[in-house]
């Protein structure tokens, strides 16, 4: 595991739509962000947003933190899925995911900047009302809250150019090797459970450093100092095309394994959950929600709209 470390790292010049942002001032932790026009990456399609003369399904006042808001919580930066422009706007595939739920809930969208790892306190004290923040549905996460999926992927290892370390999407390649991930993630976890097979196998341990943030997980490998940065797929693919002269990622899904991310909101608002859901599905039907995957490179992630995924409000 990493040591602490105190001084501040350097911020590249590189990936100029992310670290745009980060040079701009940003808002902290459970501060309300109006909703901003998104600006979308110079080569994506835009996806043009459809009419909701009237909301699609109510909510009642006392499922609501704020009366006609939808008080969003997310984990930014992490582009392509919720990051700032170099004009401070906020965007992403998240952002207009939650967005275009808002409006088909005739409810104004407000996006709260908070660390991954106390998320899910946020949206059970009322901090937000739900979370989009790409998070994989698992029992540890449905047991304290409903989780509605909306995306279906696998995970991503990048690396420098040329792959230097040698590292392949089975995680043995990456024993004695040095990885880094974000605090309060599911790769936190796999990655420890990794390194204790190494060792069960008699292989050196992982050196795993585990980030606040994961663009300071990205730096690491930007300054040589791991070999490889372990995200979602989608996250890694977009660092990628941002600067292919010194980024690749490993072909393939990590571990061979598709992961479905779920919107987060409590069980004490059944109400807000089955809206949401009658959003979505109106979203997959007539196309809108196919489009945002697509402006943002993840048209291969969509989820079709089953019954399992949208008939029961308990997502069950």
């Amino acid at each position: 595991m990493r040591k602490s470390v105190r001084t501040a790292l350097w911020i590249p010049l590189v990936l100029a739509l992310l670290l745009g942002a980060c040079q701009t001032p940003q808002p902290q932790e459970t501060q309300v962000v109006p909703e901003a026009p998104a600006a979308a990456p110079t080569a994506a399609p835009t996806a043009a947003p459809t009419a909701a003369p009237t909301p699609v399904a109510s909510v009642p006042k006392e499922e609501l933190i704020l009366p006609g808001r939808l008080l969003i919580c997310s984990d930014m930066p992490a582009p392509p899925l919720e990051f700032y422009d170099d004009q401070g706007n906020l965007q992403g595939s998240d952002v207009d995911l939650g967005n275009e739920i808002a409006r088909r809930l005739g409810l104004q969208p407000e996006w709260i900047n908070s660390v991954f790892d106390t998320i899910i306190a946020a949206v059970n004290t009322s901090k937000c009302d739900i979370v989009i923040a790409f998070s994989m549905i698992k029992p540890a996460r449905t047991e304290q809250v409903d989780m509605i999926p909306y995306n279906s992927g696998g995970d991503g290892f990048l690396v420098k150019k040329g792959n230097p370390a040698g590292i392949t999407t089975d995680p043995i390649s990456v024993c004695g090797k040095r990885l880094a991930t974000e605090m309060g993630t599911a790769g936190a976890d796999t990655a420890k459970a990794w390194s204790e097979k190494c060792v069960a196998e008699g292989k050196p341990a992982i050196d795993i450093y585990v980030a606040t943030k994961a663009v300071t997980a990205l730096q690491q490998i930007e300054t040589n100092r791991t070999d490889v940065f372990y995200y979602d797929g989608v996250v890694v693919g977009y660092y990628v095309v941002q600067r292919p002269d010194i980024f690749e990622k490993v072909a393939g899904n990590v571990a061979g394994l598709t992961i479905t991310k779920g919107i987060m909101i409590s069980k004490e608002k059944p109400t807000l959950n089955a809206a949401i859901r009658v959003a979505m599905k109106g979203m997959q039907e007539d196309g809108t929600y196919l489009a945002i995957l697509t402006k943002w490179g993840q048209g291969d992630t969509w989820i079709p709209p089953l019954d399992w995924a949208f008939g029961d409000p308990a997502g069950k």
